[in-house]
């Protein structure tokens, strides 16, 4: 397996979605400083914005990452690269899996 293109096929993915990111790990942080905060309505506040944040970015970087590839008509170059499907499902679905952690 090509792992420096799997790499650098899950760098792409991350460039593509920074901003989401980015504030999903700001809603991570506040969430998690909610929590902190002390007492039960604020861990409960907090844990569901939380488990909220994490759905959140999962699903818009899925989202993200196959209609910005469709809309940009990236897939063709991709798959024109010397990768197997194998290699390029492995760097969406690294890319997207990783992408859900800075969130938690």
């Amino acid at each position: 397996m090509n792992w420096s293109m799997v790499k650098s096929l899950i760098f792409k993915d991350w460039y593509f979605q920074r901003t989401a990111i980015l504030l999903a790990f700001a809603g991570g942080a506040v969430s998690l400083g909610i929590v902190c905060i002390g007492g039960q309505a604020s861990f409960t506040i907090g844990l569901i914005l939380l488990v909220t944040v994490m759905v959140m970015i999962s699903a818009m970087t899925v989202m993200g990452n196959v209609l910005g590839e469709r809309e940009n008509q990236t897939l063709p170059f991709v798959m024109s690269l010397p990768i197997s499907y194998l290699e390029y499902t492995t760097s969406k679905i690294l890319g997207n899996c990783s992408s859900s952690f800075p969130s938690g």
